[in-house]
């Protein structure tokens, strides 16, 4: 029975954190979760398998052997979650381009940024900035935040969308920077 709950908890602690991962990362949650429980049951099933194996042996097995087979479920389904994991972990962050991105503007509060046929339209509660995406003077990201300069006045934005961590804030800023200097023309 202990076998089994520690079979149990390590399972969901490797599933759960494949798929705060998989969020992290803006990849497709189910997806990633879905190709983990099945990577990791094949793991499990296959050391099982061996354990079965070597059990029904006529053979005398060494204790280290025994021992060693023993863990191979556990060490297998692992093995096989924990590469899922890492290969989640080094991918790209991934980032859809929009036509409307939730922000914050610095010192103006929460609005949205909407990039539409040419024109770069930025609201938040107590104001709007409305503009041809040519008369922009610099577009740079900067960190978490991408900086628009517009007639000498400068807005700090900051987007809000998921992924909602720095590396998705960082993959944000470069996306909504890319997608805006095409339209001016010029950087």
């Amino acid at each position: 029975m202990r076998w089994f709950l520690f079979q149990l908890f390590l399972f969901a602690g490797l599933l759960a954190w494949i798929a705060r991962t998989a969020q992290e990362r803006g990849r497709n949650v189910v997806g990633w979760s879905i190709g983990a429980v099945v990577g990791g049951g094949l793991g499990l099933a296959t050391g099982i398998r061996w354990l079965s194996d070597v059990a029904s042996s006529d053979q005398d097995v060494s204790s280290l052997t025994l021992f060693g087979v023993f863990l191979a479920p556990s060490a297998l389904m692992a093995a096989v979650m924990g590469a899922i994991g890492i290969v989640l972990r080094r991918g790209p962050v991934v980032v859809s381009t929009r036509a409307e991105w939730p922000i914050h503007v610095v010192n103006r509060g929460d609005g949205t940024l909407r990039i539409h046929a040419g024109l770069v339209e930025v609201r938040w509660p107590h104001g709007s900035l409305s503009r041809a995406a040519e008369l922009i003077d610099r577009v740079e990201p900067d960190g978490e935040c991408v900086r628009i300069t517009v007639a000498g006045e400068e807005l700090a934005i900051l987007p809000m969308s998921k992924p909602d961590t720095r590396e998705g804030r960082i993959a944000q800023a470069l996306a909504i920077t890319k997608q805006l200097r095409p339209t001016r023309g010029r950087r």
